[in-house]
């Protein structure tokens, strides 16, 4: 089973907006391949696989910017990242985008050939997934397959035929993990290799002393790559043997008289990661101040407009029409939130962008009108969290595979958990709200219109905020959900499994088909001419 990190995955990345699938990924894709070139890239492809959903969300959901962000070597919060298309253009940097059939193994699946100069022969050329809120897969890099997530540092040797029986020796006595690759079958990744280039061994470096590769190793190769992490907490290479599942985590709980979602969170993590409790504990800080930034709605002034509906969160305050309590800031936080991810400002995956006002929402904003402490609220952010890994380990957050109910039906689901977490709930009662708040979302289709992460988005998160609090109300007074959380997760993702591909961020169904939604992605497509 996967094994996912709370915060590498499940609470972040920290993030320019609008799309972690769309935007974040890229950068994070974009990164990667520029630490496999080894130095600053001059002229680069980045070409989409027609049938999947990049070419309908090339601007409207920042794929543009966000590989050419990444390219360049900027941190996804890094002030210029939603600027870098021109800030490429000032550098002469030359990025080009197109459409071809690849393998079309992934709804998000894109090539990136790095050229040795404009107009020159390709150099590196790799295959990518984007794989859902923020996370990606390298699969095939200069026609080798490859698996290469950012979790940890990886090097990649290309050798010549007759030479795999040295370094494998060289890698093994040094207590090397690799892996031997051939040539694959039927490649779309192909680039300027050495003569003689057979073989390639991908080295997992965290199982070598002070991460060093052999000496023979280098020098029996042709070529030589390395990727660093690209995650706050690099994750160990054999995580020490606990939890994946709500079930799990319930058995835990009651052999080791673990009280709260809280406590077992930074169990889940310090067994999966690198890091300590302390270091732990001032990553999830970070995270809940970006969460607290990202509440304020942007300025007036702010230079990247909606396209689609006007921005309304600084309108909104605590005299609503029908007062719902608390529940009037949640609503207001959950929309200044999405205005930001929209506006391309930062905000926090989570469990990703498209669905990122939830949790700051009905978590962090409701927690603060309570009187929670901070302590409180970093309880609850990580009980949120440990659901959110429950989802990620058994499904997914890409809503191209599951719709938007694997976005904001998830981020429902870990919020309710959060809520839980703060009204002084206990385990069981945190995994049945968070069951209750993903059943009532089951089957929500993704459709933004015009591919912008606007309409109906920042709506859905207003909605799925207050659910989150209706579900862990009901949790607390008793209400049980009879199907547990663990097949409610299985069942959201066989459910998005069975939508059709137009209801899944594709922009061909749902609200996108509508008269009214083709006219507002054509009145989209002239705003941004005119702009």
């Amino acid at each position: 089973m996967k094994q996912s990190s709370i915060l590498n995955e499940v609470l972040g990345p920290i993030m320019t907006g609008p799309s972690s699938s769309h935007t974040a990924a890229q950068g994070k894709i974009g990164r990667a391949v520029r630490n496999l070139w080894g130095r600053p890239v001059a002229s680069a492809a980045v070409v989409y696989d027609c049938h999947g959903s990049y070419p309908n969300t090339h601007e409207g959901q920042g794929c543009d910017f966000g590989f050419t962000a990444g390219l360049l070597g900027l941190d996804m919060d890094d002030p210029r990242f939603r600027d870098s298309i021109e800030l490429a253009r000032r550098q002469s940097v030359e990025i080009e985008f197109r459409v071809e059939s690849l393998k079309g193994e992934h709804p998000n699946e894109a090539r990136v050939d790095i050229r040795t100069e404009p107009g020159g022969p390709v150099g590196l050329s790799v295959l990518s997934q984007s794989t859902g809120g923020g996370t990606f897969l390298l699969t095939e890099f200069n026609g080798f397959p490859i698996s290469y997530d950012g979790q940890r540092e990886k090097a990649f040797l290309i050798c010549a035929s007759g030479e795999e029986k040295a370094i494998a020796h060289a890698l093994t006595e040094a207590g090397g993990q690799f892996v031997l690759r051939h040539p694959a079958e039927r490649p779309v990744t192909a680039a300027a290799m050495p003569q003689g280039a057979s073989s390639l061994f991908e080295v997992e470096l965290i199982s070598l002393a002070e991460q060093k590769l052999p000496e023979a190793a280098q020098k029996r190769s042709l070529s030589l790559y390395r990727c660093a992490p690209l995650v706050s907490v690099p994750l160990r290479l054999r995580p020490e043997r606990g939890f994946f599942t709500a079930e799990g985590a319930l058995k835990y709980a009651a052999e080791h008289q673990t009280v709260s979602m809280a406590e077992l969170a930074v169990v889940y993590e310090t067994r999966l990661g690198s890091a300590d409790r302390t270091d732990l504990e001032q990553e999830m800080l970070h995270v809940l101040r970006a969460m607290e930034r990202s509440m304020t709605p942007p300025p007036a002034d702010d230079p990247v407009p909606n396209y689609l509906v006007p921005r309304q969160a600084a309108e909104l305050d605590d005299k609503m029409p029908l007062d719902m309590g608390v529940l009037n800031g949640c609503m207001r936080n959950a929309m200044a939130v999405m205005e930001n991810g929209c506006a391309h400002r930062v905000v926090v995956a989570a469990p990703t962008a498209g669905s990122s006002g939830v949790i700051p929402a009905s978590v962090v904003g409701v927690g603060r009108t309570l009187g929670r402490t901070e302590g409180e609220i970093l309880d609850a952010l990580w009980a949120a969290g440990l659901v959110g890994a429950f989802i990620a380990n058994q499904a997914t957050f890409g809503a191209e595979v599951a719709g938007c109910q694997a976005e904001i039906g998830a981020a429902s689901c870990m919020a309710a958990a959060g809520v839980v977490q703060l009204l002084g709930g206990t385990v069981e009662e945190g995994f049945h709200a968070a069951a209750l708040a993903m059943q009532s979302l089951l089957g929500l289709i993704c459709d933004p219109v015009a591919g912008l992460v606007e309409f109906p988005c920042i709506q859905r998160n207003v909605t799925a905020s207050v659910m989150a609090a209706a579900a862990a109300n009901m949790a607390m007074k008793g209400v049980r959900s009879p199907i547990p959380l663990d097949e409610t997760i299985k069942a959201m993702l066989d459910v998005g499994q069975a939508l059709p591909a137009s209801l899944r961020c594709t922009c061909e169904g749902g609200l996108c088909a509508t008269p009214t939604g083709r006219q507002l992605a054509l009145q989209a497509v002239k705003c941004k001419a005119r702009k």
